[in-house]
């Protein structure tokens, strides 16, 4: 395996394999002065007894003290350089949990409301590029930051994975994200889509004439999404992954 080394207050690694990229956590100090000589030497390495979360969305390798790093001289595919600025299509195939900057147009804004917990600001916006297009969601301090129309240099943004439709899309963290205006493209744009529909503000004004079904369902005590039906006392959100009694959730 080749790996990319990011330093940050713990230590994240890009591990490439032959098939696929994922992503290397490791909170081990012991552990930090051997990644980095591996990186310096751009040596294969073979990673041994980790364990994946499953629970997850993500194909994180948890490193610990009890994980195994070898040199590995001999493998048969070549390694591939991440640029520190990339392009949307690029930024869309790393691997789930990675931090990208990317610069790109803001094409369509959506106005800023509150996640379904009811305690945070957050904005849906889509950004665009000449390679590609994805959403993007501002939270809380960088719900203004942005205009639609203009174009930015976003940096140290996080690649997310929409649990339900596999979507890839990108957030700003709790630190470390900047965002600054620059020039616009001179090359062509990909084709923006529409924000989603559940996004948009619309109002209706009608009557209500009658009703032809009713259902109902669970949503999680913590952070309110739909939970799947159980017959057990206990349940997992398989959004926030928090167990809970069935008979604390919220009925919608």
């Amino acid at each position: 395996m080749y790996r990319h080394y990011t330093m940050t207050q713990y230590f994240e690694s890009q591990i490439q394999q032959e098939t696929e990229t994922v992503r290397a956590v490791c909170l081990s100090p012991q552990k930090r002065k051997q990644f980095a000589a591996f990186d310096h030497n751009k040596s294969p390495v073979k990673i041994k007894k980790f364990k994946i979360d499953t629970t997850s969305n993500a194909k994180d390798v948890p490193v610990g003290d009890d994980v195994s790093v070898e040199d590995c001289p001999n493998i048969n595919f070549q390694k591939s350089e991440l640029a520190s600025t990339m392009n949307i299509a690029v930024a869309k195939t790393v691997c789930v949990g990675q931090h990208v900057t990317v610069k790109a147009k803001v094409a369509n804004l959506t106005e800023v409301k509150k996640d379904n917990s009811g305690r945070f600001n957050r904005v849906h916006a889509v950004l665009v590029d000449p390679s590609s297009s994805i959403k993007l969601i501002l939270w809380e301090s960088f719900v203004n930051s942005v205009v639609a129309g203009s174009a930015y240099l976003f940096h140290n943004l996080i690649v997310r994975k929409d649990k339900f439709n596999d979507e890839i899309y990108l957030n700003t963290t709790k630190s470390g994200t900047a965002v600054n205006m620059t020039d616009d493209f001179k090359e062509m744009l990909a084709v923006a889509p529409q924000a989603p529909a559940e996004y948009l503000t619309t109002t209706a004004t009608g009557e209500i004439v009658g009703v032809e079904t009713v259902t109902k369902y669970m949503s999680c005590y913590r952070c309110n999404k739909k939970i799947r039906p159980t017959t057990s006392l206990i349940t997992e959100c398989q959004n926030c992954h928090l167990k809970q009694k069935v008979a604390s959730t919220k009925m919608h």
